[in-house]
């Protein structure tokens, strides 16, 4: 997930997604790391600050550090390049990419329905 400033500067056009406020960019980004990269899209609403989200597999494919979090927990997380390959516009993060706590998204009626609140483990 990108910071709105970043996002228009990867991706100016961009598509809404069925959830009021949701998006989804037609294009891929790449995740490039010191031993390679992988394609990525770009989900939104934006974000106080970007982040990158992959698996430990992917992590560890690519060489960079991403540390199980809860999602908007960046601080200190690891380091990535973004790279839009249509265009070729980059972006350095110098923290940012984690591997997603384990977590479920759910409606607050069907959250309701099954008994469970926001962050509860």
């Amino acid at each position: 997930m990108l910071g709105e400033e970043e996002l228009i500067k990867l991706f100016p056009d961009f598509k809404d997604l069925v959830q009021p406020g949701q998006y989804a960019c037609a294009e891929k980004l790449l995740v490039v790391g010191p031993k390679g990269s992988l394609k990525a899209s770009i989900l939104g609403p934006t974000r106080n600050a970007s982040q990158v989200e992959i698996s430990l597999t992917d992590a560890r494919s690519i060489g960079v550090s991403a540390p199980i979090r809860e999602s908007g927990d960046i601080k200190g997380s690891g380091a990535c390049k973004l790279v839009n390959p249509e265009n070729g516009a980059e972006l350095e993060l110098t923290e940012g990419v984690i591997a997603a706590k384990r977590h479920i998204h759910l409606t607050p009626a069907a959250a309701e329905e099954m008994g469970v609140t926001d962050k509860e483990i």
